[in-house]
């Protein structure tokens, strides 16, 4: 019988990666023979934010880091270094009581803990960003010294990755190609199963979805949203979610001249009731993982304006075809391209219907069965190699 054993900090927070985890987790499950457990370390007696199976075993290991971050920067190294201690101790004892197969470390969390893990079982991180922008920067601005800091922590994560782990799966093809590993497979995210659809074409809405920081390129989307407006002033973009540029982008929003035509909403739990009433779906991120919301936007039948940033947008969009995508910073591309599917309302129900039939690609149906795959070829790999 596989066990499969999966290692994040909570499945507290709306988000895609603790849907998506859910999601497998809850599927795997269900296959014949497969024990499915979750570790985590800050769920503080919390329910998972999205449903989890109860096939699913939770172990939450209830160490607290976000209690520190209120002290001064020496008692928090120090706090740090002995928090980690007891983390990787109460994971090893755990572990040994579970006697997993296979241990996931979900993106980059606590990389050094996993890492350095003493366990049997086969150790497997999923890359969900590019490795290059590993631990990127998630303001505006940096002052030298933290950027600094920022490309040390990359350096000596993604070292640590390569050396100690057994296996990378990369979610896209771009990023599968920066690792120097020789064990990296490339599975793509899975999309959400709906029943949403875009209702009208006509509508005079764009929406986008993402964090408000750095790496999801509001402040590039806002600047050139002036041109956008002044070609189309009876269109709007309304854009979902949360974060710490929040306050940054509503001021440039307004100094612009935007108040009330580019609105700034919070995370809502049904964002596909949202894209079935837009009729275009723009990305201006800088940088990727995959593209999650992209995707899901496209199943609902959004036609897309991306830039083709690393990595995600190239290996979702079929440029002409379901969607548009420009080279990464290429504003004046992303504004031409935009400004023609707002021109143009057959246009936009031509490549949303394409759309729409293209993201099939990555049903749970498609997707699900390359993991059960990796995760037997890799327990018979292990017990051949006895």
């Amino acid at each position: 019988m596989p066990k499969i054993v999966y290692i994040t900090s909570s499945l507290i927070n709306v988000g895609g990666k603790e849907r998506i985890l859910t999601d497998k987790m809850n599927y795997l499950a269900e296959q014949p023979g497969y024990e499915v457990h979750v570790m985590t370390w800050e769920q503080s007696n919390l329910p998972p934010v999205f449903k989890l199976s109860p096939k699913v075993k939770h172990h939450d290991l209830n160490v607290l880091f976000y209690k520190m971050y209120k002290q001064n920067v020496f008692t928090r190294l120090f706090l740090t270094i002995l928090y980690k201690r007891r983390l990787r101790s109460l994971m090893e004892k755990e572990l040994t009581m579970i006697s997993p197969d296979i241990i996931i470390g979900v993106a980059y969390e606590m990389s050094d803990v996993f890492c350095r893990l003493k366990t049997k079982a086969i150790k497997l991180i999923e890359s969900h960003c590019a490795k290059k922008k590993t631990t990127e920067r998630e303001v505006l601005h940096l002052s030298y010294l933290s950027e600094i800091k920022r490309r040390v922590i990359h350096f000596f994560i993604t070292k640590l990755i390569e050396k100690n782990v057994d296996h990378i799966v990369a979610l896209t093809q771009g990023d599968s190609k920066e690792w120097n590993h020789p064990n990296i497979t490339v599975i793509p995210n899975m999309l959400q199963k709906h029943n949403y659809t875009v209702k009208d074409y006509s509508a005079k809405r764009v929406i986008s979805v993402g964090r408000y920081v750095y790496q999801k390129g509001y402040d590039i989307l806002i600047n050139l949203w002036k041109s956008i407006h002044t070609q189309h002033p009876d269109w709007a973009l309304s854009i979902y979610g949360n974060g710490i540029a929040r306050g940054t982008l509503q001021k440039q929003i307004e100094l612009d001249g935007l108040a009330g035509v580019i609105t700034l909403h919070d995370s809502i739990d049904n964002i596909f009731e949202e894209f079935a009433k837009s009729s275009i779906f723009v990305f201006p991120s800088r940088y990727e993982g995959f593209g999650l919301a992209l995707g899901e936007a496209m199943s609902c039948g959004l036609p897309a304006v991306s830039f083709d940033c690393p990595y995600g947008p190239s290996d979702i969009v079929h440029d002409g075809e379901d969607g548009f995508l420009s080279s990464p910073n290429d504003t004046t591309t992303f504004t031409a391209k935009l400004n023609c599917l707002m021109e143009n309302e057959d246009e936009r129900r031509r490549m949303g219907n394409n759309a729409q039939r293209n993201m099939t690609r990555f049903d749970a149906n498609h997707i699900m069965p390359r993991w059960v795959g990796l995760f037997d070829r890799l327990i018979q790999k292990k017990q051949e190699n006895k």
